[in-house]
C-alpha cells in the first residue's frame, strides 16, 4: 500500500489477498478458475 497525501493507494493483489485468500486457499482458487473460465469463454467468441 502506497500513501499519498490522504489517499491509500492498493494494488490488485493486495485487494486479492485481503478478500480471498492468498493464492492455494480454496476461496481464491474457486476465484482464479471462474476468472479464466470467464476469459477463456469470451474470447472463444470472437
Amino acid at each position: 500500500m502506497e500513501q499519498i497525501g490522504d489517499m491509500k493507494f492498493v494494488d490488485f493483489e493486495e485487494i486479492l489477498e485481503r478478500d480471498l485468500g492468498k493464492v492455494g486457499t480454496p476461496k481464491r482458487d474457486k476465484f482464479e478458475r471462474k476468472v479464466n473460465e470467464t476469459v477463456k469463454t469470451e474470447l472463444s467468441e470472437r
